[in-house]
């Protein structure tokens, strides 16, 4: 049971560190874009407050296995699983992994016996999954082009487009293909901006009234932000220009562990990984029992 605890802290540890690897880079609402990319392309240990995004919604293996599992239950009623397909899609943005496992359920599927309308909706599951993966589609697939110059005008401060996790740069000439009348999960990014996150069809996406929300206001000489997230306020860096750039701090948001493991870091840290150590050794030929409660 012990060997179970240090393994467990030592896991906390080393997690805590990974997380502060690297610092994130945002652009002030004033600064220019092109200065700022730049910048970050040019600087190591940085990450931008876009791709962090990015990352973060294309890394989701609990969905992922959600849905490998649901895969081993094709004798299940057909209306049930395309209800707990509809459940997962739902949730959160489909990654990439859990695209081609859509795909590839939905053309299992469709191989068996069914209504009218469960095969209607596995077709353009399969539609939808193929044309994100960037498969060959059947031609009953009726699809539309995204107007990323329309998606421009009504909001000008985004610079990415991400239709379920594939991205496509506002400003590109690649226009994304879809289903119009399927369920997709639009989100809206920028390096200045807060996401906007809506999901439903195109047209319903084309006729949402909000609007972007700056994560930070001000100048070099003082700001505010709008910044939520911890990670990213604990980690952040605020672009205004070549020469300003400043580190965002928020000392108030600190947990009691936090501060602590920065106070001790110069002990913990060595003394986990002998635990690990040690830990690792105890453990040879034995069976760790967890006990339930």
């Amino acid at each position: 049971m012990k060997t179970l605890k240090y393994i467990s802290v030592f896991v906390l540890l080393t997690t805590s560190l990974h997380s502060f690897a690297e610092d994130i880079l945002i652009q002030s609402p004033g600064a220019s874009p092109t200065i700022f990319n730049e910048v970050a392309q040019n600087t190591k240990s940085v990450m931008t407050y876009m791709n962090l995004q990015i990352s973060r919604a294309r890394k989701n293996p609990l969905q992922e296995e959600t849905l490998f599992r649901l895969s081993d239950q094709l004798d299940r009623p057909t209306s049930d699983i395309l209800k707990s397909l509809e459940s997962i899609q739902s949730q959160a943005p489909l990654t990439e992994t859990s695209l081609h496992f859509v795909h590839d359920l939905s053309e299992k599927l469709l191989t068996h016996p069914l209504s009218i309308s469960d095969a209607k909706t596995l077709k353009l599951l399969n539609c939808k999954s193929a044309m994100l993966t960037e498969q060959i589609y059947p031609e009953s697939c009726k699809t539309s082009k995204v107007d990323l110059q329309a998606i421009h005008r009504q909001w000008p401060q985004a610079q990415t487009l991400m239709v379920e996790t594939q991205t496509f740069a506002i400003d590109g000439t690649t226009y994304p293909s879809i289903l119009p009348l399927t369920n997709y999960h639009w989100t809206l990014l920028s390096n200045s901006q807060k996401p906007l996150h809506y999901y439903g069809t195109y047209e319903g996406f084309l006729q949402q009234a909000f609007g972007m929300e700056n994560l930070v206001d001000g100048s070099c000489e003082g700001f505010s932000n709008n910044i939520d997230d911890f990670e990213v306020s604990s980690q952040a860096l605020v672009f205004f220009s070549k020469e300003c750039t400043k580190k965002l701090v928020h000392i108030e948001q600190k947990t009691s562990f936090a501060n602590w493991l920065e106070n001790n870091k110069k002990w913990v840290y060595p003394t986990a990984g002998l635990l690990m150590g040690g830990a690792i050794i105890a453990a040879q030929g034995k069976t760790i029992v967890i006990d339930k409660p």
